[in-house]
């Protein structure tokens, strides 16, 4: 019997009696208390595709990084959405609740982004959050003539993202619309050389990626659109260059996000931070030093007619977005009294559509047309009293 006091039997009989008291308090335990729940309406079970990118998931070891567990503490539920609970883990087999929260909670990830920002974000993560850490997955990607095109396995893996958490995507999406509902612009401070110098930093560090750097001559201009993740985002991120939109409008934009679009919200960021990105933004599209053309109010009103009968059902009569299909749609039409884009923008618009939003082309309308609809649309636009007189 001398073999029981050897130091190793001694560890043996540790180690198995420490696994099965974890065995017993983490496994048996949890299930004899929990296997008698249901899952809550909403959790539906996964679709195939969104199973795949589950396990491609688990494959990469994004759960190292990102837990998928609300918890009650601090401001969390303010963050994440709605503190998690029991009945919603009955199908994760494995649970997924993740090691350490280097990256942020995704246990409420279902319909926060759209597809194609997921997308830019595992080809580079850099491209759409400048100050990750997080790597990149370009093997999850393939060059098919010239421009990078996702894999199945990436579509997959987006597929799983917007499936989780997907039974309280209606409660988050109620509260962010009630809070953009009561969201109020304010006054913002005046535009200076300083304001504007730091603005210009901000956006070369958060905005790039997306609405492009300075390039070489003759390529796009800073904030032209070119940014490396461009070839991944529908609709496209916005060219800068070809609007002059008030301070204020810029602001609301950058506060509450456009949903539906891969622009995101950056309400976590000081006001004063955001007023100096809104300046510098200002600076970047000069439609306003083109003149107008002069035109007699009875081809003004014609052309205000024509916007009514084909752009008001979106846009509103007066142009603010306000339509009664645009209230519904995601991205919703902008408020051109606060965006002015330039004449050929228009007309482009007009001619070719936005691809990814609801704005089709119209071939019916003649370029002459065109041109006046363009010069009543550039007229809604509005200077306002926050410093964002160009």
């Amino acid at each position: 019997m001398k073999w029981l006091e050897r130091f190793q039997t001694i560890l043996l009989v540790a180690g198995v009696g420490f696994f099965v008291v974890a065995f017993l308090g983490m496994g048996v335990a949890p299930w004899t208390t929990l296997k008698d729940l249901t899952p809550p309406a909403g959790v539906a079970e996964r679709t195939p595709q969104e199973e795949h990118g589950r396990e491609i998931f688990m494959h990469e070891g994004c759960w190292h990084c990102h837990t998928q567990f609300v918890r009650p503490i601090a401001g969390e539920p303010l963050r994440y959405g709605p503190v998690s609970f029991a009945a919603e883990y009955l199908r994760e087999v494995p649970q997924l609740f993740g090691t350490r929260r280097v990256g942020p909670d995704l246990a409420r990830e279902a319909g926060q982004r759209p597809d194609d920002w997921h997308l830019a974000h595992f080809y580079n993560p850099r491209h759409t959050t400048p100050w990750s850490i997080m790597p990149g997955y370009p093997w999850l990607f393939e060059t098919r003539d010239g421009r990078v095109t996702p894999t199945d396995d990436a579509n997959d893996l987006v597929a799983y993202m917007q499936s989780i958490g997907r039974a309280t995507q209606p409660t988050i999406a109620a509260r962010d619309e009630a809070y953009r509902a009561q969201f109020v612009v304010g006054t913002g401070p005046e535009r200076t050389p300083e304001t504007t110098e730091h603005g210009h930093t901000l956006f070369a560090r958060e905005c790039q990626g997306c609405h492009g750097p300075a390039s070489a001559e003759g390529g796009p201009a800073f904030g032209g659109g070119g940014g490396a993740s461009a070839a991944l985002l529908q609709p496209p991120a916005a060219d800068l260059t070809a609007v002059q939109p008030t301070a204020a409008y810029v602001y609301q934009v950058l506060h509450l996000g456009i949903p539906g679009s891969s622009m995101p919200s950056f309400r976590d960021y000081r006001s004063d931070d955001l007023w100096a990105i809104a300046h510098y933004v200002q600076t970047l599209g000069k439609p306003d030093n083109v003149a107008i053309p002069e035109l007699s109010e009875d081809v003004i009103a014609q052309a205000k007619a024509q916007f009514e009968m084909l752009c008001a059902v979106c846009h509103g009569t007066a142009g603010h977005g306000d339509g009664p299909a645009g209230l519904a749609l995601r991205p919703a039409p902008p408020d051109l009294h606060g965006l002015r884009p330039s004449e050929p923008r228009i007309r482009e618009v007009i001619e070719s559509g936005v691809p990814g939003t609801a704005m089709a082309p119209f071939p019916q309308i003649t370029p002459s047309e065109r041109r006046r609809i363009a010069t009543y649309l550039q007229r809604l636009w509005q200077t306002t009293a926050t410093g964002s007189t160009p």
